[in-house]
């Protein structure tokens, strides 16, 4: 069975309370989910993550699109990065994206995730190929939101970096998109677990502040196509016994 954020989120997928729970957390974006049918993972008996570009092939029927996410993405192979939740949603009354980005203590949140498997494991093509796909979401998140000097990067907080990335990706390619943060509070399994949601909300800001992304959290990023809203919430566990 695993622990911290890869159990809860199994753990609240399976909870009757699912629907209900991640619609009052995204009230404030205008955007719900209707029923568990495009959710990825299905549960604790099917714990298997999506990659978005397997979701855009498999269950937003784009295999086009799924495609060429790998190709902005990476230059060899077609492994691109997963996500904890990732489900089709209604944004505004459009049909849209919905991914979530799950931690369950401080550690899971300041740890860069993802960086040594990059430097290590990637051919040198691919970290060029990644460089560049970041450096172009900055750069166009920059260049069309006032106040916002984004500093997303391969080498800092690698793993939130994609994760905004990825976002901006979907809605320049015109699908809107909500990209959430989500803390569970309260895991008892580790020392460092957020006690609070004001812990959590103080720990995932300082993150963000590494790469001068403290600007967009809570609020709808503009691209050139669809926007995006980058939010940051929190479940107390004690909440889904």
């Amino acid at each position: 069975m695993p622990k911290g954020s890869k159990k809860h989120v199994l753990n609240l997928i399976d909870n009757k309370l699912f629907i209900d729970k991640m619609n009052d957390l995204l009230v404030d974006t205008n955007t719900f989910i209707e029923n568990k049918d495009s959710i990825y993972p299905k549960g604790s008996n099917q714990p298997n993550e999506k990659t978005l570009s397997t979701f855009l092939k498999d269950v937003w029927n784009d295999k086009k699109l799924g495609a060429d996410f790998i190709k902005w993405w990476i230059e060899f192979g077609s492994r691109t990065p997963q996500w904890d939740i990732i489900s089709k949603c209604k944004i505004d009354g459009k049909e849209g994206i919905l991914l979530v980005e799950a931690k369950a203590h401080k550690s899971e949140v300041t740890g860069d995730k993802g960086k040594k498997q990059i430097d290590e494991n990637k051919k040198a093509e691919n970290h060029k190929h990644i460089k560049a796909a970041i450096e172009q979401a900055n750069n166009s998140i920059n260049e069309n939101n006032t106040g916002i000097n984004a500093k997303l990067s391969i080498d800092t907080c690698y793993q939130l970096s994609n994760r905004v990335a990825s976002a901006w990706w979907l809605a320049s390619n015109d699908i809107p998109v909500v990209l959430i943060y989500l803390g569970f509070l309260k895991d008892d399994d580790f020392n460092d677990k957020f006690t609070s949601k004001e812990e959590w909300q103080n720990c995932i800001e300082k993150h963000i502040e590494r790469v001068g992304i403290q600007a967009i959290i809570n609020r709808k990023i503009n691209t050139k196509a669809k926007a995006f809203y980058f939010i940051s919430k929190s479940i107390d566990l004690k909440e889904l016994k």
